[in-house]
């Protein structure tokens, strides 16, 4: 894991183990976490530096450390491979979620246009009694939104849990809110696009299609 570090001071070579010691090239950290020491350096040099820098940075490297390898890579390609390093796993979630969503959004299709069919006799009725193609479109249309927040709401007090409870470290309330207001929303306009072709079918019913059903 790449950890930011502040160079404080550069001393000449240090004996570690006393004066009868070789003197070395010798780099101080602080802090030192679990161990582990930084191994990567950024050095910020002026616009339009010649890239021979490069070379001569990595020869001194090996001329002080001998059994150790450099490399140097500039910034604009480290940016980039740690973008495309960063934003892949969210490309296949989204690619996953995508695939998801459709097969749910047909699966609700499905569902609601065979609620309608049963529901022929009714519909029949209230375009009988005078209710619009309009009206009936609303009534599909409402029917499925309350559903859909109920579902909403039931989900929400599960994945409210992850941040109350602290489940999973990485998310905090700054996140979770605007996540689960916008997977609420996500999820109502796609119950409502769901159930708009088969409200537009309910909609189409003749008050004489309830007399195939008497």
């Amino acid at each position: 894991m790449m950890r930011e570090v502040r160079v404080v001071g550069v001393i000449d070579d240090f004996r570690q183990h006393g004066e009868l010691a070789e003197p070395m090239p010798y780099a101080i950290y602080s802090p030192v976490r679990d161990g582990v020491v930084p191994t990567e350096f950024f050095v910020k040099v002026p616009a339009g530096t010649d890239r021979r820098l490069e070379e001569r940075i990595v020869a001194t490297v090996k001329s002080i450390a001998s059994g150790y390898s450099a490399t140097v890579t500039p910034w604009q390609e480290l940016r980039a491979t740690n973008h495309l390093r960063t934003l892949l796993p969210l490309r296949i979630g989204a690619t996953l979620a995508t695939f998801l969503l459709a097969m749910v959004a047909l699966g609700l299709i499905g569902i609601v246009w065979q609620d309608v069919v049963r529901r022929t006799q009714e519909i029949g009725v209230r375009r009988a009694a005078g209710a619009s193609a309009r009206a009936v479109r609303a009534q599909i249309l409402l029917e499925v939104l309350a559903i859909g927040c109920a579902g909403v709401v039931i989900g929400s007090l599960v994945a409210i849990q992850f941040p109350l409870l602290a489940i999973v470290k990485q998310i905090d309330w700054a996140a979770a809110l605007p996540a689960l207001g916008l997977a609420a929303l996500l999820v109502l306009l796609l119950a409502a696009g769901a159930a708009l072709y088969p409200a537009l079918l309910a909609s189409r019913r003749e008050p004489a299609d309830a007399l195939r059903y008497e």
